[in-house]
């Protein structure tokens, strides 16, 4: 992770993570949540890693993260499918 971000200027970051744990089979679209963020950066690597982000208090996604306390960070290439894949997750 420490290599990773230190090579990004300005990194944009898709953070997803699952809704809640369901009783039964559902599509995945309806499983996760996620959201674009450009306010990810390191803050310590040990016992680490601790990054942070920022999210409005009224996002889906923090309120999936705030239930299943667990994320999962995605670093896009500055490439044409990593500004697709971020624009997915803006809306």
């Amino acid at each position: 992770v420490k290599s990773v971000c230190r090579s990004l200027t300005y990194p944009v970051v898709v953070i997803t993570t699952r809704d809640s744990q369901p009783d039964r089979p559902v599509p995945l679209e309806v499983l996760c949540r996620g959201v674009t963020v450009s306010s990810f950066s390191t803050v310590a690597m040990n016992p680490g890693p601790f990054v942070t982000f920022n999210l409005r208090s009224d996002s889906r996604t923090l309120q999936a993260i705030k239930k299943t306390e667990e994320v999962m960070i995605h670093v896009l290439a500055a490439t044409p499918a990593g500004a697709r894949l971020a624009n997915v997750f803006t809306k």
